[in-house]
């Protein structure tokens, strides 16, 4: 997840993903519905000309990064490790007609040093070039207010004030090298409503990272998993003052890989997912939202998954002349666990291996190690908060804290509930419109029940350096 596919994220996001991952990620645009695929190079061009074949735009973006890691593999003789990443992407559009446009996007993808978290194992890529985007956009299809959307597509279910990474589904997760999903959406606008139907097929042999990296289905059924649902999305008046955004969705997914403690992984035969969220910007400045999730399926070979989680947050934008670009944020999260595993045929963790939630870099995000995986079947529950100060000069320099508190929620018998506090820190400088330079460190303070876990009592450390140019 780590290409530039949406646009430079504001103070308007709530919990903010740091300024370093920001430059790694993106962000999607907050028009438009939540789930309108991410906008960026290669995602969203300009629309213009009518009739005929025409080229309509071209973007592309350069992103490199250097990142060293301390302590992440304990276990191992070698705990230090170093990584160095680049990925290009160069997209393009082209309109046929009134009513149609073929979106393309090439994607070079290279890495070289040490694997993540596998102390002494080589993560070397020449380097590959992929076809990241390749979709179709049918405008009024069949109806004035109807559009399609078919193809190789970029995908996140998140709100407009999460821009970061979808809460569940997220075609950039566990850092593939292609970040989207082969599927169709369709779109009908009536007035404020959106109604979107969608499917995709999500081929799980995609590149993933992290502490752990999602089990691949290895059963009698197929090795890609089938998503399909409907999100039924509202928006207020752009003009108005105290804006409310609210969605809902039902998806049901099929072939679901999952983790099941330490002992191995199953497959969840069916999984229907139930989601809310919403949002409420207030012209004092506060800005709030919440999603919740619910799952009910089964599980090959008998057994049931009822999981659930939800996430809500605050934030503040200063108003007074002298903090005029200052931001504060308070959020908190619960994602369900069962230290039971499947033993009493109830499996009460939420089943999540293409969420994309990121606000942290060591404990969340799957570049930088996403230690939060290394639970197993505890579910966590984190506290974080985040302060962001920009300097206004020609080029704007932004100094970012973040810091975040995690808890197991349903520990193993004699593990602690104490997983870990993490401190990130994040500066970055815009040299340009189109160039911004970030520096990183995140120190993981070890907790009690992370000890119990993994016998690893030793504080994790990374430290970063970014480059991303887009144009």
């Amino acid at each position: 997840m780590m290409c530039s596919k949406r646009l430079v994220p504001t103070l308007a996001c709530l919990t903010v993903l740091p300024l370093s991952a920001m430059a790694a990620e993106g962000v999607q645009s907050t028009s438009g519905s939540a789930l309108t695929p991410a906008p960026g190079p290669g995602k969203t061009m300009a629309w213009g000309g009518s009739g005929g074949l025409e080229l309509d735009h071209l973007q592309g973006s350069l992103l490199i990064e250097s990142i060293r890691q301390k302590d992440y593999n304990q276990g191992a003789a070698e705990t230090n490790t170093s990584q160095m990443w680049m990925r290009a992407e160069l997209g393009t559009s082209v309109e046929v007609g009134d009513d149609m446009e073929v979106r393309i996007t090439l994607a070079y993808d290279a890495e070289g040093g040490d694997q993540s978290h596998v102390a002494g194992a080589s993560n070397d890529r020449s380097g590959e070039i992929v076809l990241d985007d390749a979709y179709v956009v049918f405008e009024r299809f069949f109806l004035p207010n109807a559009d399609l959307w078919l193809g190789r597509q970029p995908v996140a279910w998140n709100l407009r004030t999460k821009p970061d990474g979808g809460f569940l589904w997220d075609s950039r997760a566990n850092d593939p090298t292609v970040t989207s999903w082969d599927g169709a959406r369709f779109y009908y606008n009536m007035d404020q409503l959106t109604f979107i139907g969608q499917f995709f097929i999500i081929n799980e042999s995609y590149e993933g990272r992290g502490a752990v990296v999602p089990p691949v289905n290895t059963g009698d059924e197929s090795d890609d998993q089938s998503l399909y649902g409907l999100v039924i999305d509202w928006q207020p008046e752009n003009e108005s003052d105290n804006r409310v955004f609210f969605t809902v969705s039902w998806t049901h997914e099929e072939d679901v890989p999952m983790s099941v403690g330490t002992a191995g992984t199953a497959v969840a035969s069916e999984i229907d997912t139930f989601y809310v969220g919403t949002e409420w910007n207030l012209t004092s400045g506060f800005d709030l939202y919440g999603e919740y999730a619910r799952q009910d399926g089964s599980i090959d070979g008998g057994g049931d998954t009822s999981g659930s989680g939800y996430s809500g947050g605050i934030v503040w934008h200063a108003k007074t002349e002298d903090l005029r670009k200052a931001a504060f944020n308070i959020q908190y999260d619960s994602i369900s666990g069962d230290s039971n595993g499947t033993t009493d045929n109830e499996y009460e963790a939420l089943i999540d291996p293409f969420e994309g939630r990121r606000d942290l870099y060591i404990a969340e995000h799957e570049r930088y190690g996403e230690l939060a995986e290394r639970v197993g079947d505890g579910g966590l529950d984190a506290w974080k908060i985040g302060a962001e100060y920009v300097f206004q000069t020609r080029q704007p320099v932004s100094l970012r804290l973040d810091v975040g508190r995690f808890t197991l929620n349903d520990a193993p018998a004699g593990v602690d509930d104490e997983f870990g506090v993490e401190y990130d820190f994040t500066m970055r400088y815009e040299y340009n419109s189109h160039t911004a330079f970030t520096m990183f460190y995140a120190l993981f303070e070890v907790g009690n029940g992370y000890a119990d876990l993994l016998a690893e009592n030793e504080d994790v450390q990374l430290v970063g350096f970014s480059a991303l140019m887009e144009y």
